[in-house]
């Protein structure tokens, strides 16, 4: 699709209010949010400013609706200043008008539209027409005091550390749709992959947004695409709907249970549990749910504190797990959790599977060995040893859980390295190996230590100090026998 502009950041006119620090904030977030925008692209980007349309109705006669229907993306500034314009408000509605008008939210697959707002605004306050559409808070709430203060940004110094971190969610969110509008093409024919991350209490609005940040690099797509409407009905529909698509769903849970939705006995953060909840239970998906709960988190609502301990007495079943810890100890699980997830299943020949184990700079020595396991139909289970790739640990342990058979190749690795993957063999049972492996395979030049070799003994071991083609029918005539034992 081709546009003639990028991005259309709208705000309202120093006019719209009294307070000019407002303005100059939304000028400010104009400079900076092109600034990271241009550095993510090869080209350029195109820019219509709020103020640039203006000036161009007034020289050229150039009508809104005619620029908005040939830009990409829009970003609108919202303050509790710019709410009262009657004026904005209009070209609010024309943003929405050129975007979204003829299109059914549940079955919108790109964001065109970001909705910044500099302080926290009630729903019935805010632009009718971009009610339900994702909201970027560029400022805080006081835990305490439960006031906001928006983020700083000072003309001449950088802006603070927490106005980077929200302007960079956006840009990447930004820049995210305009790759999928390049090219209409590709955006049918991309694989997606989504997650289902529900929304939360503002107390853990930041863990949600690191959370997302680490899902997106991963490459995920987050729903809900748009916020979720205050009416039980709707969001019912709509979570049906993005749970169909998900391959998880994560509920982040924090200190306060929250205002109870309209047309539902419940709050927006319990309702969306029960809605994953239900639709799992009286339907044939697997869909995994994961629940933090902070370990460190203080409750004062009495709400979310029974609310909290029906969650962990009720809910901790099949697909579904319950993680109270730190969090980053809930990213390693839930990281843990997407790879098992991802991980595409084996094709299942019937063939008795060796799991081959050596580092990767060895692998070019076993030609022989492929032959050999090949000419015996024998399936080869390999790892990429790369010390530097996540999920490392978690895929060895579930490579000795599957195998019949494993295979050891020291190769130059060093002698620490066979050691452990040998006590790897010895705790294979922990892992959740439930039967003993047919044969155990092992070339190396060194010998094993004593104090673990001796747990080895009730296994099928053969032992060679050299890689040749009379170890390799040795080991598969081993393999053949105990299999005919067993």
């Amino acid at each position: 699709m081709n546009f003639d502009y990028d991005v259309f950041i709208s705000y309202g006119s120093s006019e719209d209010t009294a307070d000019e620090t407002v303005h100059q904030w939304a000028v400010q977030f104009c400079d900076y949010l092109a600034l990271l925008l241009n550095r993510l692209n090869e080209r350029e980007l195109t820019f219509m400013l709020h103020d640039d349309l203006r000036s161009r109705k007034q020289l050229l006669g150039t009508e809104r609706p005619v620029v908005l229907t040939k830009t990409a993306v829009f970003v609108t500034i919202i303050s509790p200043d710019y709410t009262g314009s009657e004026s904005y408000q209009n070209e609010l509605q024309e943003v929405y008008n050129a975007v979204y008008k003829e299109t059914d939210d549940s079955k919108r697959s790109v964001n065109r539209i970001f909705k910044v707002l500099t302080a926290p605004i009630p729903g019935e306050q805010q632009p009718a027409c971009l009610i339900n559409e994702i909201e970027y808070a560029f400022y805080e709430i006081n835990r305490y005091s439960k006031k906001s203060r928006t983020f700083d940004v000072i003309e001449g110094e950088h802006p603070e550390e927490k106005f980077w971190f929200k302007l960079i969610d956006l840009v990447y969110d930004i820049q995210n749709s305009l790759e999928l509008l390049s090219d209409e093409d590709a955006q049918k024919s991309q694989s997606k992959k989504y997650v289902y991350l529900a929304e939360t209490s503002f107390d853990q609005s930041d863990n949600r947004d690191e959370i997302r940040r680490e899902l997106q690099y991963l490459g995920y797509n987050i729903l809900p695409l748009i916020s979720l409407p205050n009416d039980g009905e709707k969001i019912e529909a709509l979570i049906k709907n993005y749970i169909d698509k998900s391959v998880i769903s994560i509920h982040l849970m924090g200190a306060f249970y929250g205002d109870m939705i309209k047309k539902s006995k419940y709050s927006l953060i319990d309702l969306q549990n029960r809605l994953v909840r239900e639709y799992v239970e009286n339907s044939n998906t697997e869909q995994n749910r994961l629940i933090w709960i902070p370990s460190d988190l203080k409750i004062t609502d009495q709400r979310q504190s029974l609310y909290l301990n029906r969650l962990k007495r009720d809910e901790s079943k099949e697909n579904t797990e319950i993680i109270e810890a730190p969090i980053e100890v809930f990213k390693t699980v839930l990281k843990s959790k997407l790879r098992e997830i991802d991980k595409p299943e084996r094709k299942k020949s019937g063939n008795k599977k060796v799991y081959l184990v050596c580092e990767n700079q060895n692998k070019s020595e076993l030609s022989g060995i492929y032959r050999i396991f090949s000419e015996n139909n024998l399936d080869i289970i390999e790892q990429d040893f790369d010390t530097q790739k996540a999920g490392l640990i978690t895929t060895h342990k579930q490579n000795l859980i599957e195998a019949d058979a494993v295979l050891i190749y020291h190769g130059n690795s060093s002698k620490l390295w066979l050691n452990s993957k040998v006590q790897d063999l010895v705790k294979a049972p922990g892992f959740g190996k439930e039967k003993p492996f047919l044969g155990i395979g092992i070339i190396s030049r060194d010998n094993i230590d004593d104090n673990i070799g001796r747990f080895l003994q009730e296994e099928r071991v053969i032992k060679s100090d050299k890689l040749d083609e009379a170890f390799s029918r040795s080991f598969v005539n081993q393999l053949i026998r105990e299999q005919n034992v067993r």
